[in-house]
């Protein structure tokens, strides 16, 4: 039998999730039917359509940047080449993604379940959840990273229409940069969604201590009550140790990666465009114009998985508020004991080899410049040797 509120409070996530998923084909499995009835999973010839057509898409551009390494090697131009390398690679991550959704549904229905256990004890706490307003606010953000992400594809078909040979060509590109683009901004939106889900409990749990404990009268039955903050307080936080770990850590790992090599790309290769006075314009400004895309993201998921590790740090310092009331003076035992659990249970969004707060900005902004730097010292030896070359 499904748990009660299940298929209604988890119902706009759920069909959020499914249906941003569906326009670019992800997602060739069905919900369970304690989740939710009403799924928007695809059939299995729609998922074998997507997996063919992503393979030779995939050995087409892998075909296209071995040929094209070949001839741009030589000029020790190392930009284009490794842009489509990635390209092809991004389209190879639609197949890799459906493998990995399928592998990680188990527990993604689990953390799911986990959400709404909390919810279920949030509500004896007398919060009252807003999910009209959460569907419409992941409809929104969905919504952006996709009018984003065709905005940069008009941009580079623009700027790259000279350079195609053929029309078969040109549209086998687009169709490339949409389906490697599309699937990343996919693949970091459910990273986005699970920490935007465990941020708001923290939220709801913060505003109600703050309201039944801190600008009221003590309650009657404080001792029952601070219990059950810290049971639904230590539930989150299982939630983030779990499930975020176990679900997001190629998400994590791969925003942060992505972000940094196309960073270093872009840079280096609008260094040697103003250095070297080139007029490849579609070198200089595409990598350029998609490295402002995947920053976006990954600046987006670092600044919510902080203001998470905040806010569930922040539930410390209202139960030390609460220890030096007057009226909670009788009840500090179970506040002192909130508070030594506190200590050794803090949330933290991590994938094991670094955190997600902002000193993890300061080091990806260190990595992106002394890479660059090592970029552009090849770029000038390179460009010394091709002039003392012809130098008579």
């Amino acid at each position: 039998m499904a748990p009660e509120g299940v298929s209604f409070n988890l119902a706009p996530m759920v069909r959020f999730v499914h249906r941003s998923y569906r326009l670019i084909g992800l997602c060739p499995y069905k919900l369970p039917p304690d989740i939710n009835s009403n799924h928007f999973g695809v059939t299995m010839p729609t998922a074998i359509y997507s997996i063919v057509l992503a393979t030779f898409s995939m050995a087409a551009l892998t075909f296209h940047a071995i040929r094209d390494a070949q001839e741009i090697l030589s000029r020790a131009n190392l930009v284009n080449v490794s842009t489509k390398f990635m390209l092809a690679g991004g389209v190879g991550f639609h197949l890799f993604y459906i493998l990995f959704t399928i592998y990680v549904r188990k527990s993604m229905w689990n953390f799911l379940r986990e959400i709404n256990n909390i919810d279920d004890k949030l509500r004896l706490l007398g919060v009252q959840f807003n999910y009209s307003r959460q569907y419409w606010f992941t409809q929104l953000f969905t919504g952006l990273w996709i009018s984003f992400a065709g905005l940069l594809l008009l941009i580079h078909s623009y700027n790259n229409l000279h350079a195609f040979g053929s029309i078969s060509t040109f549209f086998e590109r687009i169709f490339s940069h949409f389906v490697a683009v599309g699937n990343y901004g996919a693949f970091m939106s459910e990273f986005f969604f699970c920490l935007l889900l465990i941020y708001t409990r923290f939220v709801c749990l913060n505003t109600a201590f703050r309201t039944q404990l801190l600008q009221h009268d003590a309650p009657k039955n404080v001792d029952m009550i601070v219990t059950h903050f810290r049971i639904v307080h230590d539930a989150i936080t299982d939630a983030v140790g779990k499930r975020i770990i176990h679900i997001s850590l190629f998400q994590a790992m791969t925003c942060i990666s992505v972000t940094i090599i196309l960073a270093v790309l872009s840079i280096s290769a609008l260094y040697k465009s103003l250095a070297f006075r080139e007029d490849d314009t579609a070198t200089t400004i595409a990598p350029h114009a998609w490295t402002v895309f995947f920053t976006i993201l990954a600046l987006v998921n670092v600044i919510l998985a902080s203001f998470l590790t905040s806010e569930g740090r922040s539930t410390s310092i209202l139960v030390h508020k609460a220890m030096n009331r007057d009226i909670l003076a009788g009840n500090i035992r179970h506040l002192r004991l909130f508070s030594q659990q506190l200590r050794v249970r803090a949330p933290l969004v991590t994938c094991w080899l670094y955190n997600y707060d902002w000193e993890l900005i300061y080091t990806m902004c260190g990595t992106i410049s002394m890479y660059t730097l090592i970029f552009i010292q090849f770029d000038i030896l390179a460009a010394e040797k091709q002039r003392t070359k012809y130098v008579p």
